[in-house]
């Protein structure tokens, strides 16, 4: 099953120590996408692609 930790470029910095743990965990890298907490809404099309990359 593909797996992605991704984090936001304005996401706070605890935040991304703590994908960073969890891809490690995983054995995966940590992805960085554009926009904020709420990437979804804010840069859709930007996380729709780094979604779509891992299948």
């Amino acid at each position: 099953m593909p797996l992605a930790v991704l984090s936001a470029e304005q996401t706070a910095p605890f935040f991304v120590e703590a994908a960073e743990w969890i891809a490690s965990a995983a054995g995966v890298a940590r992805r960085t996408v554009p926009g904020g907490h709420m990437g979804f809404l804010d840069h859709p099309r930007e996380l729709a692609k780094e979604i779509d990359a891992m299948f």
